[in-house]
This record gives structure tokens, C-alpha cells and sequence, in this order.
């Protein structure tokens, strides 16, 4: 069986970029998964290859009101350009997020139509108020690192000793997740 080829975090032209998507209302654009596709064409747009994407998943919705639909996740692999910085990156996401119908600021993990987090920007690590690297939960969020084993099995994430698949496997069961 052949092992995944290794990915590398960085190169002479390009930084790789880990997006994390998650949709749980529906909106103008479709369904939550419908809306997960197509932001993943959204994001071809920034990448200077084509871009890796995982299945996608259901998971229940992870510290959010308690009537919360269940999420669509997926995760994408991006390369950009090293002439764009990790919060120009940021800003791109957010304003993807809005073209989504996003409206940030309606309160703390609340229900949404469209969130594109940014798990990781090469060998970046930043503890920025407007810009945490790489993402301060992801280790802990099996949304997270279950899309990301299926492309990454090997891959450390900046400041983590553990791979993907190692820190997937510390996890507890309590993260209940179903690919579709």
C-alpha cells in the first residue's frame, strides 16, 4: 500500500495553506453542503494549484446553542502565493464568508451559513489578538483533524510535536463525526 506522499509547509513560490469549512444553515446558495462546494471553487481562485480537498463530513455542532443544526465540515489544502501574507489570506476568507451571506458579529458560535477558519499558513505561528496561527482549537476538534488525515496523515502542524493522525487519535469519542 502506498503511503501518502509527504506535504511540505513551505516552498520557493508557495505557502500552504489549511482552510477549514464548516456550513450549517442553508442559504441563497443552497443547502449546507451545497454551500461547502461551492466555496471550495471559491477558494480554487487563491490557490496557485489546484486545491486538495477532503470528503466531507457531518458533525454535530461543537459548543453552540443546543437547538444548533448539525455542520457540513471538509477541509481544503490551498498554495498561495508567498506574496500574499497570512491576514491578507484572512481578509480573502471573510470576505468569502460574506459573499456566503456570513454576518460576523451575531454572537459566539452561533449557527452559519458559511465559516472558513484558517487551521494553519505554512511554518507560521502567531499569537495576534486578530490572528492566532496556527488555529488554537484544532487539535482538539475532530471536524478538524479527520478531513485533514485523510490528505495529511504525516503533516505537523506548526508548534505540534504530534502528527495529524497522531493527535486525531488522542481524541476522545465524545466528537461524534460521519463521512459523507
Amino acid at each position: 500500500m502506498n503511503s501518502p506522499a509527504p506535504i511540505t509547509l513551505e516552498d520557493a513560490d508557495t505557502v500552504l495553506a489549511i482552510i477549514s469549512l464548516g456550513a450549517n444553515l442553508p442559504s441563497e446558495f443552497g443547502s449546507p453542503r451545497v454551500v461547502v462546494e461551492q466555496a471550495l471553487l471559491a477558494l480554487q481562485l487563491l490557490s496557485e494549484t489546484p486545491v486538495q480537498r477532503s470528503s466531507c463530513y457531518l458533525t454535530a455542532a461543537l459548543d453552540c446553542p443546543p437547538d444548533a443544526p448539525d455542520f457540513i465540515n471538509a477541509i481544503a489544502l490551498l498554495r498561495v502565493s508567498r506574496s500574499l501574507d497570512a491576514a491578507s489570506l484572512l481578509c480573502e476568507l471573510h470576505r468569502i464568508e460574506a459573499n456566503f451571506g456570513r454576518q460576523r458579529g451575531t454572537g459566539l458560535n452561533q449557527p452559519r451559513s458559511l465559516d472558513l477558519d484558517l487551521i494553519s499558513f505554512g511554518t507560521v505561528e502567531s499569537q495576534e489578538s486578530t490572528l492566532r496561527l496556527p488555529h488554537p482549537r484544532a487539535h482538539e476538534r475532530r471536524f478538524v483533524l479527520a478531513p485533514l488525515a485523510e490528505l495529511a496523515p504525516g503533516l505537523r502542524l506548526p508548534g505540534h510535536a504530534r502528527t495529524v493522525s497522531e493527535l486525531l487519535a488522542l481524541l476522545g469519542e465524545d466528537q461524534v463525526l460521519r463521512r459523507l
